[in-house]
Parts: structure tokens; C-alpha cells; sequence
């Protein structure tokens, strides 16, 4: 009786000593579990950052290609623009008369003149002109010197040909241009521009 009941003593404690260990590790891996779930909250709140932070950053990326395409737009307009003014320029002082051209070449001449005696340079300056429009501006005084490269226009050089002053019709197109720009640009670049409203974020 005495055996039977140690038995049953030893038996109950291993029992509750089991069920001791049975319950700290449940405890535990309760515990685990429980910090696993934080860290994997965590990190996907980590993985929702990035890939809110990616999203941004493509968002930001196309907003920027879109506004470098308007630009580019932009300035391919605008070239056109310019490109296609020079082009009615041309054609249209092309089909003038001799008469008009050659009151429009001396006047052209007086200019260069002018400036060239205010800028006080040394010695008479040699006059670049096509060979076509020599006649058109002979017996002005200074010596004339046929050049096939200027056309619709003269070029006042020095006797040593450091200093160039040039008064054809592509020079003045050129100031022309300068002068145009910012109106144009005024216009492309506006806020009510429909093409640089394509360049701005909705």
C-alpha cells in the first residue's frame, strides 16, 4: 500500500511537472508568437513605406519625363515658329524689284558707315558684296571686293580682316529672332498655354 501510494505521489508530480513544462512552452511560444507578429506588422508596414516611397518616386519620375517632353515640344514649336518667319522673310525680300533692292542695299550701307566711323576704327574698311549686287552700291568711296558668300547684304572688312561688321539680310533676320523670342515665348510658355499645361502636375 505504502509502494502503491509513492507511486501514485511520483506519478501526480511528474504529471504536474509536465504540465508545468507543457504550460511554460506554451507560454513561451505564445510569446514568440506574438513577437513574430509584431516584427511582421513591422515589416510590412516597412514593405508599405517602400513601396509607397516607389510609387511616389515613379509618380515624380513620369510627372518629370511628361514635363521634359512638353519642353521639348516647347522648343521644337518654337523652332518652327522662328524657322517658318525667316522662310516668308526671305520669300518675300527676294521678290522685290531691283529698283527697291538697291535703295534698301545703300541704305543698308549708310548704316554700316555710320557705325563703323563711330567705332573709330583705322583705315577704310573693304566692302564684301555679291558679285550681282556690286552695281547696286558702286561709287560709294570705299573699295568694293566681290564675294559669293554674302547674299542680300554687304560686309564692311578690316584691311587686316580682324574686324567685321556685316548688315545682310540673314544678320538682321538674326536680331530679328532675338527680338521675337521672348514674345513667343511669352505666348508658348504662358499659363494658359495648352501645351505647358500638358507639363504640369493634376
Amino acid at each position: 500500500m505504502a509502494e502503491d501510494a509513492l507511486l501514485t505521489a511520483l506519478d501526480e508530480d511528474a504529471k504536474a511537472q509536465a504540465d508545468s513544462i507543457v504550460q511554460g512552452a506554451q507560454i513561451e511560444a505564445d510569446g514568440l508568437i506574438k513577437s513574430a507578429g509584431e516584427e511582421a506588422a513591422v515589416t510590412l508596414e516597412a514593405m508599405l513605406s517602400q513601396g509607397a516611397r516607389a510609387v511616389e518616386r515613379k509618380r515624380a519620375e513620369m510627372m518629370n519625363n511628361a514635363g521634359v517632353k512638353a519642353a521639348a515640344t516647347l522648343i521644337d514649336c518654337r523652332r518652327s515658329l522662328m524657322d517658318d518667319v525667316f522662310e516668308k522673310s526671305l520669300a518675300a525680300f527676294s521678290s522685290i524689284d531691283r529698283i527697291e533692292y538697291g535703295r534698301i542695299l545703300n541704305f543698308w550701307y549708310d548704316e554700316l558707315s555710320a557705325a563703323w566711323e563711330k567705332a573709330e576704327m583705322e583705315g577704310a574698311p573693304v566692302v564684301h558684296v555679291n558679285q550681282q549686287d556690286g552695281a547696286l552700291i558702286a561709287g560709294r568711296g570705299y573699295l568694293l571686293n566681290p564675294d559669293p558668300a554674302v547674299r542680300f547684304g554687304l560686309v564692311f572688312v578690316s584691311a587686316d580682316g580682324r574686324v567685321r561688321l556685316e548688315n545682310t539680310f540673314q544678320a538682321r533676320m538674326d536680331k530679328t529672332k532675338e527680338d521675337l523670342m521672348p514674345l513667343i515665348d511669352s505666348i508658348l510658355f504662358s499659363e494658359d498655354s495648352h501645351l505647358n499645361a500638358g507639363s504640369k502636375e493634376p
